[in-house]
């Protein structure tokens, strides 16, 4: 599973120059995982404490101190348009086996 975190809002950030530039994505990618875990479980992995985790929840601490239910999972609906992309949206409480399954 690849998780994507974007900020809606998108905002900027001072660059050292003064200039302004966009918050970056974030990128984590899972290849295992229990398919009986929840989605906010699985969040959980890298917005939680846990030991081993600082550096990925000093990266990511905008969406760890959110709320969980501010947070929405989005999954790009494929194939699909590039130029009109779609998205499922998944209940965070749903196990990952329910939300994927065909």
């Amino acid at each position: 599973i690849e998780f994507n975190f974007h900020h809606p809002s998108n905002p900027t950030i001072p660059s050292e120059d003064n200039s302004e530039r966009k918050l970056p994505k974030f990128l984590r990618v899972e290849s295992e995982m229990n398919e009986n875990s929840t989605w906010l479980e699985a969040l959980g992995k890298h917005l939680d404490v846990h030991p081993g985790n600082s550096a990925i929840r000093s990266q990511l601490k905008m969406f760890a101190n959110e709320r969980r239910e501010s947070l929405v999972l989005l999954m790009k609906r494929l194939p699909c348009s590039s130029a009109a992309p779609q998205y499922l949206q998944f209940d965070p409480n749903a196990t990952l086996k329910d939300s994927l399954k065909g």
